[in-house]
């Protein structure tokens, strides 16, 4: 832990390999770029409904085998991170790593591009597969992915400045009139006056800017901590001998296994945090502060005993470290993130179904097949409403987000284990709209949930591992559904069972304020965990 930002909107006393987020700026068109890249891909991913029904009719396979098709896409996704999932974490990640305070808002405009993309390639898919066939409809889809491309040549990295000017660093005599009145201070409180070595602004040493500098007050203790370019260090009467000034301001060599450089945004525990972070009492109480408590410093691990699987990729250290804390499995033995995750894994099961078998379902209603796929873009569409309103909600102080978040999944999955209830096409369309407006909550507010649960310390190993539970379940879920249909002959029990398990799996979250009750946790969010001085600079050294 440790290391923040240099310069920027938080000031000084911030990890100098950290670049500062502009809030803005490029940032947009890295929001319009992951917009784009969602349009496409979820576009095309959900509407595979339309060719579900063509692979029917073409392979003359059953509905259960036929659905391996629609669930390896979004199972391999999730669960190894491979196809779209090399685009959907840059450009989340991106979004993120640009914004701060503004993070809701960017993030929101960015995922409605997965309701706005449905909206739009469920009739291009069929007028596509009209005009081309299935085939031809394939490969042309195939180039639009391609245009993906440009998407991604948005995202580009936040660069370090370390130019020097009038307004970020004062003279190198005001800067020498700074130290001297540390010295004085620190003498009057019973330390004793040493030499300190002349510090610059190099890569191996610790800068003291002038307006960088930091006194920070405990209340218990005449210990007085400071913090120098995100570093927080103990002031005693010991820190301040020839030795430990020496090493207290400058930096060991780097290693061959870590070296020092410009720390990337998955060092950051709050990335996959889509929430504003004013939402968060640390971040509003002191950014500063709060940007280095969530900055990780990597583990160093010498490279022969690091995994097989990261020497034979070649992974850069920052995605080994990523990797490492997603699958640390020992937070399965939280009882409230187990809760969650099975809770997930039944949303799983039946997130995927009425995108893949409503159109069909529709068809042997006697409806025709364009009506039938229009369906899918009235999810799109409200799902795209639903995304936008829910977060608003989200983000007020009133809203309870669990409350939320279970009303939300008990909703999906009641409309739609009612859904057969009715072959009426107005009916269907309410049912779709309903499911596409609910649905969006479990998309958009999962990681601000896992937040408010368990806390930003958690977030990176509880989204990684709930992520790849609700792979496997996405990759089972349509093939059962499809397997009950060739058993019964309706899609009615296919969609009871879907039905149930998304409103079982909201109804169990209810349980979890009961929970955190008899394990006696509070809430994370009142919770500020502070580096310890000794401990920061030990993972600097």
């Amino acid at each position: 832990m440790g290391k923040g930002k240099g310069k920027g909107k938080h000031g000084g006393g911030v990890a100098e390999n950290m670049p500062a987020p502009p809030d803005g700026g490029w940032g947009w068109f890295v929001v319009l770029g992951s917009f784009l890249l969602h349009v496409i891909a979820d576009g095309i991913v959900y509407s595979f409904g339309v060719f579900y029904m063509e692979f029917l009719t073409y392979f003359k396979g059953g509905k259960g085998e036929t659905a391996w098709v629609g669930s390896l896409v979004p199972g391999v996704t999730l669960l190894v991170g491979l196809g779209f999932g090399l685009m959907y974490l840059p450009a989340i990640v991106s979004v993120t790593h640009y914004f701060e305070k503004k993070r809701s808002f960017a993030t929101g405009i960015a995922v409605c591009g997965s309701g706005i993309g449905t909206f739009i390639f469920a009739p291009v898919s069929k007028l596509l597969v009209d005009e081309y066939t299935w085939k031809g409809a394939v490969l042309i889809e195939a180039g639009i992915i391609l245009n993906c491309i440009l998407c991604g040549a948005l995202f580009r990295p936040l660069v370090i400045k370390h130019e020097r000017t009038d307004k970020e660093y004062d003279s190198k005599k005001s800067e020498q009139q700074e130290k001297e009145k540390l010295m004085k201070s620190s003498g009057s409180n019973g330390v004793q006056h040493q030499h300190l070595p002349d510090v610059q602004n190099t890569k191996d040493t610790l800068a003291i800017p002038n307006k960088h500098l930091q006194v920070l007050k405990q209340e218990n203790g005449n210990d007085k901590l400071f913090r120098s370019e995100g570093a927080i260090n103990n002031i005693t009467s010991n820190s301040l001998s020839p030795s430990s000034s020496k090493q207290s301001f400058n930096r060991q060599e780097p290693t061959q296994s870590h070296q020092l450089q410009p720390a990337g945004p998955m060092y950051r525990k709050d990335i996959f945090y889509s929430g504003s972070l004013i939402n968060i009492p640390q971040y509003r109480s002191n950014p500063n502060l709060y940007v280095t408590s969530i900055t990780s410093l990597p583990d160093v691990i010498p490279a022969d005993q690091d995994w097989c699987l990261f020497r034979c990729l070649g992974l850069s250290p920052e995605m080994r470290d990523a990797f490492r804390q997603m699958m640390d499995f020992s937070l399965l033995k939280d009882a409230i993130f187990l809760l969650f995750t099975i809770s997930n894994i039944c949303t799983s099961i039946g997130f995927n179904m009425p995108y893949i078998y409503l159109p069909d379902r529709a068809h042997e209603y006697g409806i025709n097949k364009t009506d039938a796929t229009f369906l899918v873009s009235v999810i799109g569409i409200a799902n795209t409403v639903g995304r936008v309103v829910f977060g608003w909600m989200a983000d007020k102080p009133w809203v309870n987000r669990l409350m939320l978040y279970n009303t939300a999944l008990f909703i999906c999955g009641v409309a739609t284990a009612l859904s057969p209830l009715s072959n009426a096409y107005e009916f269907l369309v309410l049912y779709a709209a309903v499911f596409g407006a609910f649905i969006g909550v479990y998309v958009g507010l999962t990681s601000v949930v896992l937040v408010d649960l368990l806390g930003l310390a958690k977030l990176t190993n509880a989204f990684g591992l709930l992520l790849m539970f609700q792979g496997l379940a996405t990759f089972i879920g349509p093939p059962i559904a499809g397997w009950l249909y060739d058993e019964t002959g309706s899609y009615d029990i296919s969609f009871y069972v879907a039905g149930t398990t998304v409103a079982l799996s909201g109804a169990m979250l209810y349980f979890i304020p009961l929970l955190q009750k008899c394990l006696g946790r509070k809430s994370p969010r009142d919770e500020f965990d502070v580096p310890e001085p000794e401990q920061e600079m030990q993972n600097l050294a």
